[in-house]
């Protein structure tokens, strides 16, 4: 009781201490004008809306629509924010501030320009906030400048608790936001004093609250924006959000809302902006259920045909929409459907949307498949594998007689897979690091796992052996330096394990399974060092993959170290590192998947043919693969190769002409890892997407052989 009292005792304290001095939690005292270059001067109002008028009434682009006005209305908005010309940010937000200046689309010129507003990226957090705070300083009566100060902090608080920083314990992060998320609340109260109808605000709240979870919140805010203006397209949007299942909404909520929303808070049920406003509705957020699993108890609402239909009637509502367009053309990407991604490709043309795609390197991606001169195979996985939330796929590994399945994620669990059932059998827990790099002993009795946290340079590795019979851990042994992958020798007498980090030394360990005693080589200091293959009648070669270079070393300890045998001989710039290889079934051929080095960038990849008794090149692709290729996989037969990388696609190639011959597509992050099964009946995916797709290899491949000119067969 005494306890209950106190606690109640401290909340009325803190709320009255808020309600006290929640001004000053603006912070507004504290800021200042934000750096300007001397000489820089600000477009006016009048010029700002002549430069948009003049975008919507281009004609001369293929698909002209409000795209290139809405940016324009953004990044001038944007350079007013970012350089304290707050005078000139009072006028054009009057100016905007009719709910009756509306783009094609339903959106309004005000709701652009605070999109706009809090699109500004400089420096810290802290010199992020500070020009809005100066705005609110500088005008507070100003209900815009306390809707965008509002909008801002709500903007840092998801960034805090977003952010990677190991520094920041996941506590410190939940009081960060808390602040923020107050912050945002007080300067809404803060333009409500000031004029309560303003539309903005009940927009503004409707994200805040939607973000807190709290829904009753949210359909009042709904309810007074569309009471204000019943055609405000972005309050249904916003309503559509808090409704998704990963806001607490129940399965099919939202969807049922977009669909009969028009009828219910429309005065005229035949609004013609609304009949083009729900299709846009459900393509928006169908984005977020469409998913390829057979199973119906784990998929969602939605499926490719329905989201399919939907974009067929959006593109008939918009038909010069090159927004929509861009966007049709991802998910169709994205669910392997490449005759819709040919289709609106050659609509849309060069006019890429950023809002729609976010990476250009991905838009390039989506033009290359679809202009291709031959119709490639495509597939949809028969199984998905989900880790838990932020755990990319990092491994894949098949035991020896194709039974298990073990899935490495970032998070440093192992999970072991039984390929006869597709069901997960058996859990294995992490070392508090990423687990890097798997491998099952060629008689099936050990499963080796590498962990490190490559990110952290003062990080330790460990190299973990355990038993697949009773899945006990055997044997764990610690490395000064991250460790990045382990192999086992053909005859199960040795392990490899590489360990590296980009200020450290780059070793690699050869392990006597036997007593499990170790002999340490250094190979070089803050090297890229991945990927050893034992090789040769006695395994006593060792192949790594040393940045851009293959290393062929002899495994047994000398007073040099390692010795290095052979290197790559191509002139190749040190950035475009070496991602994965593969030794053929024939061991004839060494393929090798190339890309620049931080994830990343958008240099190109390409993958290339060496023959391995000679160590000369054979074969090699055009650049292709933006942003490289990061995972390799051989077919039993030696005939093809299934590659996959940043475009998020895996490209199964014909290993004799180096074509394309089937695009696999599904995943919605870089692809991390490939494995085929022993028997070649399943090829398995992983990716950063957290997600592992197990395909029907033998299926793909059958087809693809049907589809060869006869001559190439």
């Amino acid at each position: 009781m005494m306890k209950r009292l106190v606690t109640t005792v401290l909340v009325f304290v803190l709320g009255l201490v808020i309600a006290i001095y929640k001004d000053s939690l603006l912070n507004l005292t504290d800021s200042t004008r934000p750096d300007r270059p001397k000489g820089l001067t600000a477009p006016t109002a009048d010029q700002i809306l002549t430069e948009v008028r003049a975008a919507l009434s281009n004609k001369k682009s293929l698909l002209p629509d409000e795209t290139a006005a809405v940016a324009a209305l953004r990044t001038r908005t944007s350079f007013l924010v970012q350089y304290g010309f707050v005078d000139e940010l009072e006028e054009l937000a009057a100016r905007v501030h009719s709910p009756d200046l509306r783009f094609p689309s339903g959106m309004t010129y005000l709701n652009a320009f605070h999109e706009g507003a809090t699109s500004i990226g400089i420096g810290s957090d802290e010199t992020y906030i500070n020009c809005f705070r100066h705005w609110a300083k500088r005008k507070p009566d100003s209900v815009t400048a306390h809707v965008a100060l509002a909008n801002a902090y709500r903007k840092w608080g998801w960034h805090t608790r977003a952010k990677d920083d190991v520094s920041v314990s996941s506590s410190g992060k939940t009081l960060e936001f808390n602040k923020r998320m107050l912050q945002s609340q007080i300067a809404l109260e803060k333009a409500e004093k000031i004029s309560d109808d303003d539309v903005q605000i009940d927009l503004s709240r409707m994200w805040l609250m939607t973000g807190l979870g709290k829904r009753g919140a949210v359909n009042d805010a709904f309810k007074a924006a569309v009471k204000k203006d019943p055609n405000c397209l972005p309050a249904y949007l916003a309503r559509t959000v808090s409704l998704l299942p990963l806001n607490g909404g129940k399965s099919g909520e939202w969807l049922e809302f977009a669909r009969t929303a028009g009828p219910k808070y429309l005065p005229d049920t035949g609004n013609a902006l609304f009949a083009r406003i729900v299709p846009a509705i459900q393509i928006d957020f169908m984005s977020y259920d469409v998913a390829w699993n057979p199973e119906p108890d784990q998929l969602d609402t939605v499926s490719w045909p329905e989201l399919n239909a939907a974009f067929r009637d959006a593109t008939n509502a918009w038909p010069n929409s090159a927004r929509l367009l861009n966007r049709y053309a991802r998910m169709a990407f994205q669910t392997g459907d490449l005759d819709v991604v040919r289709e609106t490709v050659r609509l849309v043309g060069n006019q890429f949307d950023r809002s729609a795609i976010q990476n250009e390197w991905l838009w390039k991606a989506y033009q290359d498949y679809a202009t291709l001169p031959d119709r490639l195979v495509s597939a949809h996985p028969v199984k998905i594998f989900e880790t838990d939330a932020w755990k990319a796929v990092t491994d894949l590994a098949f035991s020896k007689d194709g039974r298990v399945l073990a899935v490495a994620d970032h998070g440093g669990d192992v999970s072991i897979w039984n390929m006869e059932t597709l069901r997960p059998a058996v859990r294995l827990p992490g070392e508090n690091l990423p687990a890097n790099g798997i491998a099952f002993s060629p008689d099936g009795r050990l499963l080796g796992v590498a962990h490190g946290d490559l990110s952290d340079t003062d990080s330790h590795g460990t190299a973990a052996f355990w038993d697949t019979g009773r899945w006990g851990k055997i044997r764990t042994l610690v490395t000064k330096s991250e460790a990045s992958s382990i192999t086992f020798s053909d005859n199960g007498a040795k392990a490899a394990v590489t360990a590296y980090s980009d200020t450290g030394k780059a070793e690699i360990h050869i392990v006597d399974l036997k007593d499990y005693r170790r002999s340490t080589h250094t190979v070089a200091k803050g090297v890229h060092l991945r990927k050893p293959s034992f090789t040769g009648k006695n395994s006593e070669m060792l192949i790594t993959a040393v940045h851009h270079t293959i290393n062929v070393n002899t495994t047994s300890p000398s007073e040099s170290g390692i010795h290095c045998v052979g290197t790559n001989k191509w002139d190749i710039s040190c950035y475009s590192i070496i991602w994965d290889y593969e030794i053929s079934p024939d061991r004839e051929l060494l393929a090798v998947g190339r890309g620049p080095r931080w994830v990343d960038d958008q240099e190109p990849g390409r993958l290339e043919l060496w023959r391995m008794k000679t160590w000369e090149p054979v074969r090699l692709t055009e650049a292709d693969s933006i942003g490289g290729m990061k995972a390799l996989a051989w077919s039993l037969d030696g005939k093809y190769l299934f590659a996959g990388g940043q475009d998020q696609v895996i490209t199964v190639w014909e290993a004799k002409s180096l074509k394309k011959r089937a695009l696999l597509a599904g995943h919605r992050a870089a692809i991390t890892s490939l494995t085929l099964s022993p028997n070649g009946k399943y090829l398995v995916s992983g990716s950063y997407d957290c997600r592992a797709f197990i395909w029907d290899a033998a299926d793909i491949l059958a087809r693809v052989e049907s589809t060869r000119p006869p001559l190439a067969r």
